[in-house]
């Protein structure tokens, strides 16, 4: 269960407070090594990871490492069975991260293959996480692999629980594969993850009673995977259940808002909004696992590369990128909305993309937030705005005691936040299908007590500098012009 003296109540409008809301998921800076020869497809060259966390540290409130790319994962980690040893250079950045004031979330993950999938005890290769009998992605499923990936978990909370307590057992479990090229192999299995998650969150609370487990994060929205998981009695070790809501517009039936219907990653939503696939959500936690908190750990919306490469097939999921400016209206909307919903912590899919593992080169759309010569998209000073305007400590709360809308249009969206110095926030835009050049609509706010004479309003698209309006109007009316990217107004 989650912790009970935490303020992340997750109880939506008018909940409780939320902490380090904004955050990211990047590659950890690690430096060639004999020691620790395997790379992944996504490797990335050290100086370049290097800079890209420097960056990290200076935009994002919460990290979440982890991936195939990290020598965090288990094949990376128990290279000799038996034998584990961390790469001391993730302990550096782990620990760089938290002396910044950062959070971090581990994600341990995912098989081995000393002990999983047809290359079982095979001699080790450097692995391709495509590359169906070298995958890293065969599941633990026999008593010895499963009781092996456990013993890791509790190595990883011995080497790193001093910096970091929050811990996410798997990634996107319920996309499986049969050859194993996708993150479960060999398929689809509810009882055989519980079996495992069980077996790791016991482990983990043993070395540390006061670590926070996480599911996997579930691609998608995917409540039928985690109601089988829950009534196998995952609900009783679980303290966070993420999920990655991607959005992005696609051929499979997803227009790209935020605020829609998801399109078919991890099973198309039924609902026709996100805040509808929340309440569900809240429902089946209700249900099986009081306590349990939300956290959507992965989103995006990618752009397309600068040279595409026409051999690469892009997934439906995927195959409708969006152009820069749009993506960072995007993060904008999507980290405001779960803030209004109560969801404590959102994070961005990716800091900065590595090489694509089929040609070596970079040649398909990407959702990072740094380009690959490590300038910033609009999207990285979006969200160090986020974190600038809201700060690390903030709560939602109802917006009708503070405003009211004239003519509001059926799109609009408008939430009030107090911030944790105790200052008001007022966050409004228009859930439309977004362009890198959105029409504006004027909208007149009238305001429950006297503004003063200028009101700051600041506009979350990429590095756009703070702006002022004038308070109208006997000092209660303000008159705005909204669109598609997030408007903040300070009262």
């Amino acid at each position: 269960m989650a912790d009970a003296t935490s303020d992340e109540t997750g109880a939506g409008e008018g909940g409780g407070w939320i902490d380090h809301p904004f955050g990211v998921n990047a590659q950890v800076p690690r430096r060639p090594s004999a020691e620790f020869p395997f790379v992944a497809e996504s490797d990335l060259p050290y100086e370049n990871l290097r800079r890209a966390w420097e960056l990290m540290l200076g935009a994002s409130q919460w990290v979440r490492i982890g991936q195939w790319a990290d020598r965090t994962s288990w094949d990376n980690v128990e290279i000799e069975m038996g034998r584990l040893h961390l790469d001391p250079d993730v302990e550096k950045a782990i620990a760089e991260a938290t002396e910044r004031g950062l959070r971090v979330q581990v994600t341990l993950c995912y098989g081995n293959p000393l002990y999983c999938g047809p290359s079982y005890r095979a001699p080790r290769v450097v692995p391709n996480v495509w590359d169906g009998r070298r995958s890293c992605f065969w599941a633990p499923l026999t008593p010895d692999a499963i009781d092996a990936f456990a013993a890791y978990c509790a190595y990883m909370v011995r080497r790193l629980g001093g910096w970091v307590k929050d811990w996410e057992i798997w990634n996107e479990e319920n996309l499986a594969s049969a050859t194993g090229s996708y993150f479960w192999a060999p398929e689809r299995d509810p009882a055989a993850y519980t079996r495992l998650f069980k077996a790791a969150a016991q482990r983990i609370k043993e070395v540390d009673p006061a670590a926070r487990v996480a599911f996997g994060g579930v691609a998608g929205i995917d409540t039928a995977y985690l109601e089988e998981c829950l009534q196998h009695g995952a609900g009783e070790y679980v303290d966070v259940i993420p999920f990655h809501p991607y959005r992005a517009p696609n051929s499979a039936g997803c227009t790209g808002t935020p605020e829609g219907p998801s399109g078919s990653l991890g099973g198309a939503s039924p609902y026709a909004a996100y805040r509808e696939d929340i309440e569900r959500l809240r429902e089946l936690v209700a249900r099986y696992a009081p306590g349990a908190m939300l956290w959507a750990n992965e989103t995006g919306w990618p752009v397309p590369p600068a040279a595409p490469d026409p051999r690469l097939s892009i997934p439906a999921f995927w195959d409708r990128p969006v152009g820069e400016l749009t993506q960072a209206k995007y993060l904008a909307r999507a980290y405001l909305q779960n803030l209004a919903l109560g969801i404590p912590t959102a994070w961005w899919w990716l800091l900065n993309a590595g090489r694509v593992g089929n040609f070596g080169v970079r040649a398909a759309p990407d959702e990072a937030l740094l380009r690959d010569d490590l300038s910033p998209r609009p999207a990285f000073h979006t969200l160090a705005a986020l974190g600038a305007a809201f700060g690390r400590r903030v709560r939602p709360v109802p917006l009708a005691p503070m405003a009211a809308i004239h003519d509001a249009p059926a799109a609009l969206h408008a939430y009030a936040f107090e911030r944790g110095d105790g200052r008001h926030v007022l966050a409004l835009w228009l859930a439309e299908v977004a362009q890198d050049n959105s029409p504006l609509r004027p909208l007149t706010l009238t305001m429950r007590e006297p503004l003063p004479a200028h009101v700051t309003i600041t506009h979350l698209v990429g590095d756009t500098p703070p702006q002022s309006g004038l308070a109208l109007h006997d000092a209660r009316m303000l008159e705005l012009e909204v669109g598609a990217a997030p408007l903040l107004v300070y009262p």
